[in-house]
């Protein structure tokens, strides 16, 4: 809750289209020179690295956004967002807010022999999650 009002995946998502709605122009221009640049991996592997935090879904939309106002053809669009979104879905099990899967595995490992915490996934599975992320 944020100032009494209830915030959830919803809200986040309209947020975050509406964010976009109000810079349209200048994503315009900074989604034409990430997609004609070498930064466009870079850019998938932060954007999904930050749905382990910002949730699953939130990332999806900042990549959507981006994704869409690039000026390349359907093809490359269309394998470009398969990549990301396979990034985005192997990163977001990291962090307890990213998906609900992983929330849940907290939730049924915080009792005994693990005493899951809000790191734990991130503990024990970095080192898979790194790497295929990478891999992207």
């Amino acid at each position: 809750m944020i100032g009494g009002l209830p915030i959830g995946i919803t809200q986040a998502v309209l947020f975050a289209d509406l964010f976009f709605y109000m810079i349209r122009e200048r994503i315009d221009k900074i989604a034409n020179k990430l997609v004609k640049s070498y930064i466009l991996p870079l850019t998938i592997f932060v954007t999904s690295f930050l749905s382990s935090v910002i949730s699953a879904i939130v990332a999806s939309a900042i990549f959507a956004g981006l994704l869409g106002y690039a000026k390349i053809n359907r093809e490359a669009k269309v394998k470009i967002t398969i990549i990301s979104a396979f990034a985005i879905g192997i990163d977001a099990v990291l962090f307890p807010l990213g998906e609900p899967l992983s929330t849940k595995v907290i939730a049924k490992l915080g009792g005994e022999p693990y005493h899951a915490g809000f790191t734990f996934l991130f503990d024990n599975m970095w080192h898979i999650v790194i790497p295929l992320l990478l891999s992207f």
